[in-house]
């Protein structure tokens, strides 16, 4: 038995839904920070090192993140999400060793977790801050871009009151394709993440 076709003012209704899931999308690439405020920073200055460990974590999308801890400290600190991708894990490997003084700046993520954004040994960071800021950056451009296209596709079906012979759904399919091409050139395809907004 072949399924009805949804009526006008059905497929408005989903225009309707498309249209505030763009909003939402787009008014969080401006309402969460991609700059981490050094005054909000928590700072840990002369700490032994006690253990580091590479781990990852499955689900369903695979993530990695290095686990710290330090002496006389029970917290487990962590370099994870986009730290972890911007981090310089080749000179850490090759410079860092239990038992090494350290000094980090930290703060407690919304899930609880102590994320690292400076892990300084002799004064040498081995965190990338303003690469994670660039990052985060250039994230939100992807999402406010394909999320105003969104929008502005899903928008226009609500002026009219009868179904208008016009391909919607494949207006915005080719122009997300096009949109995705453009930024693939410009910006780059190593930015397209949710990560950010953790």
């Amino acid at each position: 038995m072949k399924a009805s076709r949804k009526t006008w003012e059905e497929q408005k209704v989903e225009f309707v839904q498309g249209l505030l899931f763009c909003i939402v999308l787009f008014l969080l690439s401006f309402i969460i920070p991609s700059k981490v405020s050094p005054m909000g920073l928590n700072s840990l200055s002369d700490k032994k090192l006690h253990s580091f460990e590479y781990l990852e974590k499955k689900g369903k999308k695979r993530s990695h993140l290095i686990s710290i801890k330090l002496d006389g400290d029970d917290r487990e600190f962590e370099i994870s999400s986009i730290g972890y991708q911007e981090f310089n894990h080749d000179q850490f490997k090759e410079e860092i060793k239990v038992g090494d003084v350290v000094d980090l700046e930290y703060s407690k993520s919304f899930l609880g977790s102590y994320e690292i954004h400076v892990l300084r040994k002799n004064n040498k960071d081995y965190c990338n801050l303003e690469k994670v800021e660039e990052h985060k950056n250039k994230n939100r451009l992807w999402l406010r871009f394909l999320s105003a296209y969104g929008f502005l596709i899903c928008l226009l079906p609500l002026s009219f009151e009868e179904k208008p012979n016009i391909p919607f759904k494949g207006l915005l399919i080719v122009g997300l394709i096009v949109i995705f091409v453009l930024l693939s050139m410009f910006v780059g395809t190593e930015y397209i993440t949710l990560r950010s907004f953790r």
